[in-house]
């Protein structure tokens, strides 16, 4: 879906030379606004994070305002080609946005500026003279740390201080005042005189003189007059502030659900001002649902996730997250890291409030880890159980209470349903054949509603079986669009009382053992550049995945789809950082023995063995716990494989100062690049205890990259390999 512009003009919205105010205005005006209203409860402050803490009851209004805060500053283009134009979204001087970062202790932001610091009064001047138009940035550098105390604990908080916002401005061909501003009459409340009620002329009022098409205008600028009015006097706070709540309200009650106005974000944005000060964004989400409207904005969900965290509903806000992205919200990648960062935050908020929860261990005391059977019935199905309510609401989930009734029984033998017509979920799957089997299920290709050209993957599987689909869907929400190829895709689930069958992509080329066996039947191994372009394709599909939370499980060749780019592969291709779909060499698949760390509390380590005959890690095979390593240890079997065309066999050496490691028991060619490769085995074999694996597995990506980038006949070579290994492949 094409991301959506940020400030859509609405369709009866006039273009001409005499509308007067930009929509970028319009953009900068509800920005200052946002960015103002994180400083008007600096009281409150101190609770944001202890509000996330699970059991807490209170709630905030500050997450939602510094979310919309950030995502107005993020938003710098006026929509509908008008005549004027604001710094475009990745100019220098939007690069330094006032963002404001998450705080260590909790899942909301860090706390805002001082109430001492006084940002220019900008838009002030934008709509006084309507001569410039200004853009804000902060620098990152000018920023400062403070410390401040939690009045309910010892803990120490950091506050970010912001200087002053810089303007950035540019002109807009406006020379005289609009007609339709609002003006608010103030009484200055300094010394000891008597604060006066503000006297403003109403957003009525000031919509006769706007133009009667954009009635939403008026109560902008009315919000951005009561905000001045808390800025020059933050000892009239509470009435300002009340008065601010008379015009989000008003505008709320008139224009909330006009249609017209259902895909316009300043209407949201008011939206969820009106949810922060009326202190239940429950309501509005709610009604937002029940309305269908903004839907489709990733703003909704980021801002109902935070408040929900203020509150301390982590797991609800988790829910809010993975319903914005299964709906796909724009924007989806920024959705997706602001969840990835919420887990993170999560993780070290249980566990420091663990440790904090239990007395300190002695010098000699080691630390107790919990350990778990992953694969194991009992876990298994309390794993489902406790993810049954958010299972129900993912896209492409179905399921019935009743028995499999189709003509044909789908666990019938591969020959018995070859040519048979399957019919789930309103849809024809006219089965072609079995590409094969595996240890836990029956797959199937088939073609979908008599289009040949339409080619699925049915996997069958009795008793039914969810969980690959629930680990489908996290990949879908965890990882970035650009690299989400690499790891398979699940259209569908149909789950019955007895059977499930999952509805997966088809690639047409095979497996990566198909591949290996491709050149032992000539009586030859894979090439060490084909080697080495694999093994980076599956370094970098590890480093992915741990870095979210996710371990495959069942790491080994024929789970891996081979992929040929659609264009010829450059050392550009080994330089970049990122494996876009169109570069792919593998497709990792077969996710029923996938495992969610989050699911897990914070220490836990696995013990069990996979059961796949050489693929048993080192920690399995001594009966230690395991995380990780069974992920490494079968890249390391992968591209064993691929050089010698066997399995591995690993030796116990002894090592220095009494120590021992772990090393194959085959060695390496002298005409191959043995440093590399003694580089990635005696790395994945013996992981240190820092913790640091993904960053071991960057580090021997980079390596492996460098190595085809300082020879380009390297790969001029691999092109050619790649071309003649899918003529065998598609011959065969």
């Amino acid at each position: 879906m094409p991301r959506r512009n940020l400030a859509p003009r609405p369709t009866t919205m006039p273009r001409g030379r005499n509308h007067e105010i930009s929509d970028g205005a319009h953009l900068l005006l509800l920005g200052d606004l946002l960015l103002e209203l994180v400083r008007l409860l600096p009281e409150r402050l101190h609770l944001c994070s202890a509000r996330l803490l699970p059991g807490s009851s209170s709630s905030s209004s500050l997450s939602l305002s510094l979310s919309l805060s950030l995502r107005c500053a993020r938003s710098s283009t006026p929509v509908g080609g008008g005549p004027y134009t604001l710094k475009e979204r990745n100019s220098a001087a939007t690069k330094s946005r006032p963002f404001i970062k998450g705080c260590k202790n909790g899942l909301g932001p860090r706390l805002p500026i001082s109430a001492q610091q006084r940002a220019p009064r900008a838009f002030s001047s934008v709509v006084r003279s309507q001569k410039k138009s200004c853009a804000l940035s902060i620098p990152s550098n000018q920023r400062k740390k403070k410390v401040v105390r939690s009045q309910n604990s010892n803990k120490i908080f950091p506050i970010l201080l912001l200087p002053p916002l810089r303007c950035v401005a540019l002109p807009i061909p406006h020379s005289v005042p609009p007609p339709g501003m609002v003006l608010i009459e103030r009484t200055p409340c300094a010394g000891a005189a008597p604060f006066s009620p503000l006297q403003r002329s109403t957003p009525r009022a000031s919509r006769e003189a706007s133009p009667p098409s954009d009635p939403i205008l008026p109560y902008l600028r009315s919000i951005k007059k009561a905000i001045d009015e808390i800025r020059a006097h933050p000892e009239c706070y509470h009435a300002a502030l009340e008065q601010l709540k008379i015009y989000v309200t008003e505008c709320i009650d008139k224009y909330g659900d006009d249609y017209q106005y259902s895909t316009d974000p300043r209407l949201l944005k008011i939206w969820i001002l009106y949810g922060d000060a009326v202190s239940d964004f429950d309501k509005v989400y709610a009604h937002l649902e029940e309305k269908r409207m903004f839907l489709e904005d990733a703003l909704l969900y980021e801002s109902y996730a935070l408040f929900l965290c203020a509150q301390g509903r982590a797991l609800e806000a988790d829910k809010v997250y993975g319903i914005g992205i299964s709906r796909k919200a724009e924007p989806l990648d920024h959705l997706k890291k602001m969840h990835i960062n919420f887990l993170k935050q999560l993780e070290s908020i249980v566990e420091e409030s663990d440790e904090d929860a239990q007395p300190k261990p002695s010098k000699i005391q080691k630390r107790e880890f919990t350990v778990v059977d992953p694969w194991s019935d009992s876990t298994m199905s309390n794993l489902l159980t406790k993810i049954s309510g958010g299972l129900k609401k993912l896209t492409g989930y179905h399921k019935s209470n009743k028995i499999y009734s189709g003509k044909v029984p789908l666990t019938s033998s591969h020959n018995a349903l070859k040519n048979k017509d399957v019919e789930l979920g309103g849809r024809k799957y006219h089965i072609k054949g079995s590409p094969g089997t595996g240890a836990f299920a029956k797959l199937y290709k088939a073609s979908v509603d008599g289009n040949t050209e339409e080619i699925v993957a049915l996997k069958v599987q009795k008793p039914a079986f969810p969980w690959e689909f629930y680990m489908y869907r996290q990949l879908d929400t965890r990882i970035s669009d650009i690299q989400r190829p690499s790891y398979g895709y699940a259209h569908e689930v149909h789950v019955f009382a007895d059977v499930s069958v999952l509805v997966c992509n088809f690639l047409p080329y095979g497996t990566l053992l198909d591949a290996i066996n491709s050149h032992l039947v000539v009586g030859q191994h894979m090439d060490e550049v084909l080697c080495i372009y694999y093994t980076i394709e599956m370094l970098h599909m590890l480093e992915t995945l741990h870095s979210v939370g996710i371990i495959h499980g069942d790491f080994k060749p024929d789970n891996m789809l081979v992929c040929y780019p659609s264009e010829e592969i450059t050392d550009d291709t080994f330089r970049s950082e990122t494996r876009s779909g169109q570069n792919q060499g593998l497709c990792l698949i077969d996710w029923g023995r996938g495992i969610d760390v989050n699911l897990f509390p914070a220490g836990t380590g696995f013990l069990a063995d996979c059961g796949t005959s050489g693929f048993s890690c080192i920690e399995m095979q001594e009966e230690r716990s395991w995380t990780y390593q069974v992920d490494t240890f079968g890249l390391c079997v992968v591209a064993h494989m691929m050089l010698h065309g066997e399995e591995m066999s690993i030796a116990k050496v002894p090592g220095t100062g009494g120590s021992y490691m772990y090393q194959p028991k085959l060695s390496f060619k002298r005409y191959w690049n043995v440093a590399l490769w003694k580089q990635l085995f005696t790395t994945l074999l013996n992981p240190g205890s820092n913790g640091n694996h993904v960053g071991d597995l960057r580090s021997l990506r980079r390596s492996f990259q460098e190595y085809m980038c300082s020879n380009y006949q390297l790969v001029v070579k691999l092109n050619q390999l790649l071309a003649k290994q899918k003529a065998s492949l598609c011959s065969s």
